[in-house]
C-alpha cells in the first residue's frame, strides 16, 4: 500500500503554514518541517509551533485541496443555506482520522464520524482551520 505521509505546521517566525516531513525535538519547544522542491530535492527546514502540527489525512475536499488534521470542513445544509461544520482530528483510541460535528471529539457522540474514504469528504469543502479561526466552532450555550 502506498500512501502519502506529510505534515503541516505554522512557521514560528512568519506564522504561515509550511508543508513537508516532520522531525520531532522532544527537548525543544518546537518541531521541524523539512521542505522539498517538486523534483524531490531538499529545500529547507523550518521551525514550527508544535500546537499547530497536523498530518495529511490522505483525502481531498471537493475542490481537490488536501485535508489535514485541524482543518474545519463544511457542507451546505439541505434544509437552508447554512453550513454544517466539522473539525478533522486523529482519534488515538481508534487509530484513524475523524470529523467531529461543530468540533466534538467524543468518539461516542453521534456528530462524530470516521474519515474512511473519499465518498464522505467528496461533498465537503475546507472552510478554515482551528488555529486561524477557532471561533468558527464556538457554539452558543
Amino acid at each position: 500500500m502506498k500512501r502519502i505521509i506529510k505534515f503541516r505546521g505554522k512557521d514560528i517566525k512568519t506564522g504561515d503554514f509550511v508543508f513537508g516531513d516532520l522531525e520531532t525535538r522532544p527537548k525543544e519547544d518546537f518541531m521541524v518541517i523539512h521542505q522539498y522542491h517538486e523534483d524531490g530535492s531538499y529545500k529547507s527546514q523550518v521551525k514550527v509551533d508544535p500546537e499547530t502540527v497536523g498530518q495529511f489525512t490522505g483525502l481531498k475536499d471537493r475542490d481537490g485541496k488536501d485535508i489535514y488534521e485541524g482543518d474545519i470542513i463544511g457542507v451546505k445544509a439541505r434544509s437552508d443555506d447554512s453550513t454544517i461544520l466539522h473539525l478533522v482530528f486523529f482519534d488515538d483510541s481508534e487509530g484513524r482520522f475523524k470529523a467531529g460535528l461543530n468540533g466534538t471529539q467524543d468518539r461516542h457522540d453521534f456528530g462524530c464520524c470516521g474519515l474512511d474514504d473519499e465518498r464522505w469528504t467528496h461533498s465537503k469543502t475546507i472552510i478554515s482551520n482551528i488555529y486561524d479561526h477557532p471561533e468558527l466552532l464556538e457554539t452558543e450555550e
